[in-house]
């Protein structure tokens, strides 16, 4: 076993001699782009900070051209970076991360097939009664806001994917994608393994001395691999005894059965199936979650911002129902808090990692092919240039006239937008007429998220005052707090609480449970 470790040891660096023997050859003809100075074999790993490293990289950059080569550019810029780690975790079954080619197209044509118009009904009424409940538990003494919005957003992706109701976030499925995403938010960070340098390192054993990266995966791999099988397990058996709800699911196998394929494609497409669902709702709930955490920080921390949203909510809304998404085009206040929250904390600081296809010159510069790209969105959307006064939270920044300014460009562009574009537009509701054009994204899953966001968001300042906690001196907490380093990064905790607005909100709130669970 030493001997295999010590060829392993010594194939590695043979290989990063290679490797860098044909990067100085091509630089010594060509200008690389500026940064720090790398090292002999390892190169520029040990710039790498592991401490949310946004931070440093914003110190590394010029003018920087995320919109020349990740947008202009968006044809060879737009790959994605081979994660050693995602293979390790059993993460790479998330088409967000995989590369170009045959899967990732067919994933995205299943996404959006199964999140358009026609299936929208059941996404609308599902986020709307899961609210409904969360302001319900939420008016209770002592409420843990943190969970309950948590709560909220994973029951409101599970029924519609699975269609299973969650109560408890105790719930398997619930503790499946929880561990799932701390894995990738543990294994996800650029430069921080030394495996993404040099490959071969993965058939190391994890007792090896510096073999952390094998133990993460050996810990997250189980609850990557159950969140992919045991929820779509559980709908093949359920229609197997005609006891299957409607879900997303459901209409995926369905649909698959009816299709005239071979056994070996359909066996590629139900492998497809269960990674597209299963991508959704792992990663919807955390993402979703930590932009509602961020918001309500900042109302808590902000209350002038707070009291402008509930003005408009008196204005268009009233007092005596909760809003909805018939709303949604009056409440530009409401989503322009949603736009500055995703700009005052980015959850994305590093956007999504890009690779290079094939070499570029920009700027009199040589970018090789294979270069991964990381766009610093923390860096960018923190830029007093382009957005004064950063660490204030000002909504007006896209407001024109009191409507929402189409000229300012959306952060959530910058955090999720470069290159792979992908505009997908459908209808809330056949009802509503309210089109979903306005939460365009090129990240599939933003639109849904968003959504949910926004529901929430507006029924929670109806109802209530979002408040400092009280800690254990009696004196108010601050609620801004460090935000978490990792390819999702979540506010540490959340200091907020909630008091009734006005004195008939919580008979609002009560009627409006009832009402959606008689319909």
């Amino acid at each position: 076993m030493q001997e295999n470790v010590a060829t392993l040891i010594v194939a590695a660096f043979c290989l990063a001699i290679l490797r860098i023997s044909q990067v100085s050859l091509k630089s010594k003809k060509t200008q690389l782009p500026p940064g720090p100075k790398p090292l002999p074999i390892v190169g520029n790993m040990f710039d790498m900070p592991t401490l949310q490293p946004w931070k440093r990289y914003s110190n590394w950059h010029g003018k920087y051209a995320c919109r020349d080569l990740l947008d202009k550019r968006s044809e060879i810029y737009s790959d994605r970076v081979p994660i050693i780690m995602d293979n390790l975790l059993g993460l790479d079954f998330n088409f967000a991360f995989m590369p170009y080619g045959q899967k990732w197209r067919a994933s995205r044509k299943f996404f959006h097939q199964y999140f358009n118009a026609s299936g929208s009904d059941i996404h609308i009424r599902t986020q709307v009664s899961e609210t409904r409940r969360c302001l319900l538990r939420a008016s209770q003494p002592s409420a843990d806001i943190a969970k309950l919005t948590r709560l909220a957003v994973a029951a409101t992706l599970v029924k519609v994917m699975y269609g299973k109701d969650v109560t408890d976030m105790n719930d398997d499925y619930i503790q499946m994608a929880a561990m799932t995403m701390e894995g990738l938010a543990k294994g996800h960070i650029p430069g921080a393994f030394w495996v993404e340098y040099l490959p071969i390192l993965r058939h190391i054993p994890s007792w090896f001395p510096g073999a952390r990266f094998k133990r993460l995966a050996e810990t997250y791999k189980p609850y990557s691999e159950a969140v992919v099988n045991q929820p779509y397990e559980t709908i093949l058996e359920q229609m197997a005894d005609a006891t299957a709800p409607p879900c997303v699911a459901q209409t995926m196998i369905l649909d698959l059965r009816k299709d005239d394929v071979s056994n070996e494609d359909r066996r590629r497409q139900e492998s497809l199936f269960k990674e597209v669902l299963a991508t959704t709702y792992a990663a919807g709930v955390d993402t979703t979650t930590a932009l509602i955490h961020v918001v309500l920080i900042a109302m808590a921390k902000f209350p002038e911002v707070q009291r402008k949203a509930q003005s408009e909510l008196d204005t268009y809304v009233g007092q005596t129902r909760l809003p909805n998404f018939g709303d949604l085009n009056n409440l530009h206040f409401i989503r322009a808090i949603i736009m500055e929250a995703m700009r005052w904390r980015p959850i994305a600081p590093f956007g999504v990692l890009h690779r290079l296809v094939r070499e570029d010159q920009y700027n009199g510069y040589y970018i090789p092919r294979g270069t991964n790209v990381v766009p610093n969105a923390w860096e960018i959307l923190n830029n007093s240039e382009d957005f004064p006064r950063p660490d204030q939270f000002l909504p007006e920044r896209y407001l024109k006239d009191g409507k929402l300014d189409t000229n300012v460009c959306h952060p959530g562009d910058i955090l999720f937008g470069f290159g792979r574009r992908y505009d997908f537009v459908g209808l809330l509701h056949d009802e509503l007429d309210v089109s979903m054009s306005i939460w365009n994204r090129v990240c599939p899953g933003r639109d849904f998220a968003e959504s949910s966001v926004f529901i929430m968001l507006a029924s929670i300042l109806h109802a209530f005052n979002v408040e400092p906690a009280i800690g254990a001196d009696g004196q108010p907490m601050n609620p801004d707090v460090e935000m978490s380093t990792g390819q999702l990064s979540v506010p540490e905790s959340l200091h907020v609480a909630f008091k009734f607005r006005f004195a008939d909100a919580e008979n609002v709130i009560c009627e409006s449970v009832r009402y959606e669970t008689e319909t």
